[in-house]
């Protein structure tokens, strides 16, 4: 079910506002800090080698920019789509596949970089050793991606309630008063 025209995006605060410079910038500052931070926090023994950093910044950066903007389009994709008040288990399960389904893509377009770029095989891609490479990313997205989804559904949720409160107090014809007993 399409939803109206009036409803909210979810690029109200998460996500650059289409065409707007300044949106963009915002965005990617946003970006670099997360990546600055995420990247001393999980390697601080990167912050002795100049390569070492460079790496693991542009892991970070590559995963927090790409997983944050698949999650972020998806769901405002699906807030124009599908409603959370109208058809919630639909929403639901199509919320899961997008979000986990493009945050595989994701994570899993950047493992491949990783590789070509160290020049390992990519039959290295499906080793146990990068199971935690892949899950971990995906666990902690799907914790975000929770927070956001909550957000988006109880948007709507109280959208919803507030058009019904305005149809009980909204006569109905001109001229009329508005029903009491509801």
């Amino acid at each position: 079910m399409a939803q109206p025209k009036s409803t909210p995006q979810f690029t109200g605060g998460y996500l650059p506002i289409s065409g707007s410079w300044v949106s963009k910038w915002k965005a990617l500052q946003v970006l670099l800090l997360i990546s600055v931070v995420l990247t001393v926090v999980l390697n601080p023994q990167s912050l002795t080698d100049a390569k070492r950093l460079a790496i693991t910044f542009a892991i970070t950066f590559a995963y927090s920019a790409g997983l944050w903007f698949v999650n972020g389009y998806g769901v405002d994709w699906l807030n124009r789509r599908v409603s959370w008040v109208e058809r919630p288990l639909r929403r639901l399960l199509l919320t899961l596949v997008v979000s986990i389904g493009g945050s595989m893509v994701v994570i899993l377009l950047i493992q491949v970089a990783f590789l070509l770029l160290m020049g390992e095989p990519m039959a290295m891609l499906w080793s146990p050793r990068m199971y935690g490479q892949v899950l971990v990313p995906l666990g902690v997205t799907t914790i975000i991606s929770l927070f956001n989804h909550s957000r988006s559904f109880f948007q709507q949720w109280r959208e919803a309630a507030v058009r019904v409160e305005r149809l009980e107090r909204k006569p109905p014809w001109p001229g009329s008063t508005p029903c009491a007993g509801r």
